[in-house]
């Protein structure tokens, strides 16, 4: 009995064996899929396709000078599947958002993927919008008919760029144009938008950080020698000299020319 059990088990492991050779063992060939990534808020990214957005405000780039055009972002995408063997070259494009302008941003040409790896980052320039004020947002697509990548993930498809030139009150310290005009027009004069914005510029010059500068808003009208009241005289030397480099006066959205009290 011993020996017939021995001999089925043989038998048994000799079929194995040949039906093992003859099997074809089938080879994963499927197209390279690619997704988007969400920004970790460190400077990284994160697979999270509930927040495939991000916005971008140029206001604080008045700190650094008065001809803002454009602000740089990066954004991430991986391959979803089998690490590539191959170089993947990777396109992008836009598309518009509902309800809203779009905004208006430069592509790179080519991003590639080198084999061997699953993610990269491309950089994407989002140009200043037509008006102050207002938002402006495109979806950043890939373009699979020129890349040699196909959809991975359908909700990880598209990337939401919000663009915008929009005051910050608070990091002024007040809610609006008329709570500025209550609190620092007795320094400064009227509010207007490109006004406070040529203060974030003249203040920079002077090393002021951009929060260094919402706290002298915030004491100038309770503790002035702490505010803007002592810049006051530099803030109309700096404007009369950006205005003759540029052999014109800085003025306003409706034609107004920006001046101090």
């Amino acid at each position: 009995m011993k020996r017939t059990i021995k001999n089925i088990l043989a038998l048994a492991a000799i079929c194995l064996m040949w039906s093992c050779e003859k099997a074809e063992v089938p080879v994963y060939n499927s197209p390279t899929a690619i997704n988007f990534l969400a920004p970790d808020g460190y400077g990284g990214f994160k697979d999270d396709y509930l927040n495939l957005s991000v916005e971008i405000n140029l206001y604080e780039q008045y700190l650094k000078t008065m001809d803002v055009n454009e602000s740089e972002l990066q954004i991430g995408f991986q391959i979803e599947g089998l690490i590539p063997e191959t170089d993947m070259r990777v396109r992008f494009s836009t598309e518009a958002v509902e309800d809203y302008e779009q905004a208006q941003v430069e592509l790179p040409t080519d991003t590639v993927i080198r084999a061997g790896q699953y993610k990269q980052t491309a950089t994407i320039k989002c140009l200043k919008p037509a008006e102050m004020e207002k938002e402006y947002a495109t979806y950043i697509t890939f373009d699979y008919a020129n890349s040699d990548v196909v959809a991975g993930t359908k909700e990880r498809q598209k990337f939401k760029v919000t663009v915008k030139d929009k005051t910050d009150w608070d990091g002024m310290y007040v809610t609006g144009e008329d709570e500025w005009n209550e609190y620092y027009s007795d320094v400064l004069g009227k509010y207007g938008p490109m006004k406070v914005r040529f203060v974030l510029y003249a203040l920079g010059q002077q090393g002021l950080s951009y929060s260094s500068i919402g706290y002298k808003y915030y004491y100038t009208p309770y503790y002035p020698s702490y505010g803007l009241s002592p810049y006051l005289d530099y803030l109309k030397e700096t404007l009369d000299i950006y205005n003759a480099s540029h052999g014109k006066p800085l003025t306003e959205p409706d034609g107004t020319p920006v001046s101090f009290n």
